[in-house]
């Protein structure tokens, strides 16, 4: 006798599917659920209440806000997916779920591009304002309409489906409605019989049969299954999400590259600062280039500015003899014209 044969109905294998394979993943989902419910709500209030309009605030509080719609309708229809795992109850729910999945997931996505964006502007172009309060809220709302028009297609794909469901001493089978079970064995013991065809077997009113059983699954809905438009759905959604992690990493990577070269800039001047004034410091920018080294780097830089600084007195002693001789020969001038007159 294997275990499947204290299964009495489509309930038994959910609970069974709940208390063993689905586990971890029922009680990661809630953990997640509780966390981010509590932790987004904290930052709409700390982020509302103490924190002045900018754009950092915009984009942190519509993330805020995206997430704790996952935290409190999305997670929770994936408990009950996984609850009732092969007895779903309502393939309208599923469909509506899956879309606001796609909706909050691809709007937070495309409001951390625009962070990653603000920031290269901060720290890359700082002269000059390129998002603004006005242009976050506008973005935020585009991303959310341009997800919610992408994401119509999991409106279509998405529902019901329908599995056979095998038990056997292996343990649980799924198989498609219209695939033939009379070769299949329930067990690998000698003199096992094959199962019957699965339209001749023997079925009670809530779906049980002595070896078979229908299951009713959200996800894609059977005609779905292999058309081009769940294909080029998926297709279309991970190279958006390629792309968009391609253009985060590559933001983020101009923004970590003019931070360090900032830093180095910082650095190697208060070096040259301490050096300069007898306090040397162990935080410079050259490392283990030796005091020697760094005195005569010094040296030179003093006599760099000493020899601009004489440049700069010859070009004022030349700028004030050329005006001195200007006024000698205005007043030549003058002088030879007050002759004239008089004259």
């Amino acid at each position: 006798m294997g275990w499947h044969t204290n299964i009495t109905d489509i309930s038994d294998i959910d609970h069974h599917l709940m208390s063993s394979a689905l586990l971890p993943a029922i009680v990661y989902t809630a953990v997640l659920m509780i966390v981010g419910t509590v932790g987004n709500l904290l930052v709409l209030i700390v982020y509302r209440r103490n924190f002045l309009k900018s754009v950092t605030r915009m984009f942190i509080y519509a993330l805020a806000v995206l997430d704790l719609g996952n935290c409190l309708v999305t997670m929770p229809a994936e408990l009950a997916i996984l609850i009732r795992f092969t007895s779903f109850p309502d393939p309208i729910w599923c469909k509506v779920t899956r879309y606001l999945t796609y909706i909050f997931n691809g709007t937070s996505s495309f409001i951390l591009i625009a962070i990653a964006l603000d920031r290269y502007f901060k720290v890359c172009r700082p002269m000059r304002v390129y998002i603004t309060v006005r242009k976050a809220k506008i973005i935020c709302v585009t991303a959310f309409c341009i997800c919610a028009t992408l994401a119509i297609p999991a409106l279509i794909i998405y529902g019901e489906l329908k599995l056979r469901i095998l038990l056997s001493d292996k343990g649980i089978t799924l198989y498609p409605m219209e695939y033939d079970l009379s070769v299949i064995n329930t067990n690998t013991r000698p003199g096992s019989q094959p199962v019957k065809r699965a339209t001749t077997l023997r079925e009670h009113t809530d779906g049980f049969s002595d070896d078979v059983l229908t299951g009713s699954f959200c996800l894609l809905n059977s005609k779905y299954l292999n058309s081009p438009v769940s294909i080029i759905f998926f297709i279309g959604t991970c190279v958006m999400y390629i792309s968009m992690v391609i253009v985060v990493v590559i933001f983020y990577g101009k923004v970590a590259r003019a931070m360090f070269i900032l830093t180095s800039k910082h650095t190697r001047m208060y070096s040259l600062y301490n050096y300069k004034n007898c306090t040397p410091s162990t935080n410079t920018a050259f490392g283990d280039v030796s005091i020697a080294r760094m005195q005569r780097s010094v040296d030179r830089t003093n006599d760099e500015v000493e020899a601009e600084d004489q440049q700069k007195n010859q070009n004022g002693n030349a700028l004030v003899c050329s005006q001195k001789v200007d006024e000698k020969v205005c007043i030549a001038e003058t002088r030879n014209k007050l002759l004239k007159k008089s004259v």
